[in-house]
C-alpha cells in the first residue's frame, strides 16, 4: 500500500503571501495499481504539478492577478457514464477556454482550464468536458485550474482560481455508480462545524461535501476512509457513493494521521 507524502500547507515566504492552487492528499485506500499516470504534456509548456505548487500572489511571473469584478470563475462536476467512465463537466463564469492557437499575449477573460489527478498534470480541457483516463477504486484527487493564455495561474482576492474534488471511486462490484449528488456545505470556524453536525442520507445516494474553513485542517471520513486538505485559500469538496450503512464520524487528522479533537461531524448512512 503506497503511501503519499504530505505537502506543507500555505507556508510565508518573505512575508508573501503564498497560496496553494490545491494541496496533496495522504490517501489510505490506494489498490495495488495506484493512481494513473500522467501523459507528457504536448504543448511546450511547462506543466507543474499542481498539487505540490505553491503561488506566491505577490509574483507577476506565477500569478495574473485581477480585480473580483473580472475574476474568473470555475465549478467542476463529475458524472459517471454508462460504460463506467468518468467525465468532468465545467461550469464557468467571466471565462472562454480559448484554442492552441491564441498565442502568448494575454486576454481577459481568455485562457486554458488544466486537468490534474492527484498531483499530475493531464491535458487541457478543449471545451466544456473531458472525460478522464481510467481511476483504479479509491480516492482520487481532481482539480481543474484557470489560467491565462500566458499559462500564469489566474488568483483574486487572495485565492487562486480553480476547483478541487477528492472522487471515491466505487469498486465496480458493488454496483453503485456515481449519480447526480446531493450537495452539502460544510463549514469549519476554529476546527468546529458551524451548524448542524450531524448528516442522514440514505444509501447508495451520491453525496458532494463541500468543505471550507478558516483554517487548514485535514478532515478523514472514517468508514469510508476519505481524507481531504482544507484551507481557506483552497476549499474543496469530497464526492462519494454512500454504499456502506452506518454512522460514520469525521474526524482531524494530524502528523502521521493521529486523531485531533474528536468527532467534528457525524454522516449516517440508512438502508
Amino acid at each position: 500500500m503506497a503511501v503519499k507524502p504530505k505537502v506543507p500547507l500555505l507556508p510565508l515566504v518573505g512575508g508573501a503571501v503564498v497560496v496553494a492552487v490545491a494541496v496533496a492528499l495522504l490517501m489510505n485506500a490506494w489498490t495495488s495499481a495506484g493512481p494513473p499516470s500522467a501523459p507528457a504534456a504536448g504543448d511546450g509548456h511547462d506543466h507543474v504539478h499542481v498539487l505540490a505548487a505553491m503561488y506566491d500572489i505577490n509574483d507577476p511571473a506565477q500569478v495574473l492577478v485581477v480585480p473580483a469584478s473580472e475574476a474568473p470563475h470555475v465549478a467542476m462536476h463529475l458524472e459517471q457514464t454508462p460504460d463506467g467512465a468518468v467525465r468532468a463537466r465545467l461550469v464557468l463564469a467571466n471565462f472562454a477556454i480559448a484554442g492552441t492557437d491564441a498565442g502568448t499575449t494575454n486576454m481577459p477573460g481568455r485562457g486554458h482550464a488544466h486537468l490534474y489527478i492527484d498531483g499530475a498534470y493531464v491535458s487541457d480541457f478543449g471545451g466544456l468536458t473531458e472525460t478522464l483516463p481510467p481511476l483504479s477504486p479509491g480516492n482520487h484527487e481532481i482539480t481543474v485550474g484557470l489560467k491565462a493564455i500566458d499559462h500564469r495561474a489566474f488568483a483574486s482576492g487572495g485565492r487562486i482560481v480553480g476547483d478541487r474534488i477528492v472522487l471515491r471511486v466505487p469498486d465496480v462490484r458493488r454496483r453503485s455508480p456515481i449519480g447526480t449528488p446531493r450537495t452539502f456545505a460544510i463549514d469549519l470556524k476554529g476546527g468546529r462545524v458551524a451548524g448542524e453536525s450531524t448528516l442522514r442520507v440514505k444509501q447508495n445516494e451520491t453525496i458532494r461535501l463541500q468543505w471550507t474553513s478558516d483554517a487548514p485542517i485535514s478532515v478523514h471520513l472514517e468508514g469510508y476512509d476519505i481524507e481531504a486538505l482544507v484551507a481557506p485559500q483552497s476549499p474543496v469538496s469530497v464526492l462519494f457513493v454512500a454504499d456502506a450503512p452506518g454512522r460514520f464520524p469525521v474526524e482531524e487528522h494530524g502528523e502521521g494521521g493521529a486523531h485531533g479533537r474528536g468527532a467534528l461531524f457525524y454522516l449516517e448512512v440508512y438502508p
